[in-house]
């Protein structure tokens, strides 16, 4: 993950122990390694944050471009191995194989120890056992789910049992007395209704979902304002007012990587006029009076 997450272009700045290059991370989600950089997420991942503690699941529902990506990468996981003593994770997706690809993460991680075929084998054939030994893991355990949609793809007779195998394993954690385990699941809302007709899917999330919500204007505005403050540069108003007014004036679900993707393209323009990095964002910048959205969709 960590190699994709940087773009080898401009001067790098230093925060901690992280090296970036952009304080705006385009049309990608960000990662976790960029968590100083994330921003105008703090309601919701404190509600989030507060639901995880309670349950032993918890599904992050949004449409493509809604932040769920980044909210669990780097809003959650930095916040949990801050709360938590020494906290393992996981991050996997389903593909065509859900049970061998959680099995895969988990041997990866050397987290039990078992290997990775004996727990694929356990978690087909003994999802409660398999969560017991999980939960008496000497951590507390964080799973994150990535695109549960693709589940869905498995409905057809020939990966039935693999998708109801699967099924039975999140099934199983959230029976578990020990809750040493917690699973984070992103899904794209447009697929929550398919829920309902894959096994117990639905009972497993209901009163476990989070609907993220879309942005406020004072949310936005820390995501542009945030990362231009790490950088030292200077936003002008009349720039984040176009931005913010471009914004709640269209329903597009993908505007915040558009946003993004946006910004750092002014920032580049800005900053390789100035030898010395220092640069200031101006609505001047932007070469046409179009929507910043608009001006943007295609790149």
């Amino acid at each position: 993950m960590k190699g994709d997450a940087f773009e080898k272009v401009m001067t790098p700045h230093n925060f901690g122990s992280n090296i970036f290059v952009s304080p705006y991370v385009g049309l990608r989600p960000f990662y976790e390694e960029e968590a100083a950089l994330f921003f105008g997420r703090d309601k919701t991942l404190s509600d989030v944050l507060t639901l995880l503690e309670a349950e032993p699941i918890v599904a992050i529902i949004g449409h493509s471009g809604s932040g769920k990506s980044s909210l669990i990468l780097a809003g959650l996981i930095p916040q949990l191995r801050i709360r938590n003593e020494q906290p393992r994770f996981f991050v996997m997706r389903p593909g065509h194989a859900p049970v061998s690809n959680l099995a895969e993460a988990l041997g990866t991680s050397e987290i039990t120890h078992l290997s990775t075929t004996e727990l694929n084998a356990l978690a087909r054939t003994d999802p409660d056992q398999f969560v017991q030994i999980l939960s008496h893991a000497d951590c507390q355990l964080f799973g994150v789910v990535d695109q549960l949609e693709e589940l869905f793809l498995l409905k057809h007779a020939d990966t039935r049992e693999e998708l109801k195998a699967f099924v039975n394993i999140l099934d199983a954690i959230t029976r578990a007395d020990n809750q040493n385990v917690r699973i984070i699941i992103s899904m794209r809302g447009d697929f929550l209704v398919e829920c309902s007709s894959v096994g117990r899917l639905a009972e497993i999330l209901n009163g476990r979902t989070f609907l993220i919500p879309r942005f406020t204007s004072s949310e936005l505005r820390k995501c542009i304002l945030g990362p231009a403050d790490k950088f030292g540069i200077i936003v002008e108003q009349e720039l984040v007012d176009r931005i913010l007014t471009d914004v709640n004036a269209v329903l597009d679900p993908d505007y915040l990587p558009i946003m993004q993707h946006c910004l750092g393209q002014m920032w580049r323009v800005a900053t390789n006029s100035h030898s010395d990095g220092a640069a200031t964002l101006t609505y001047g910048d932007v070469q046409s009076k179009k929507s910043l959205i608009d001006k943007n969709k295609n790149m």
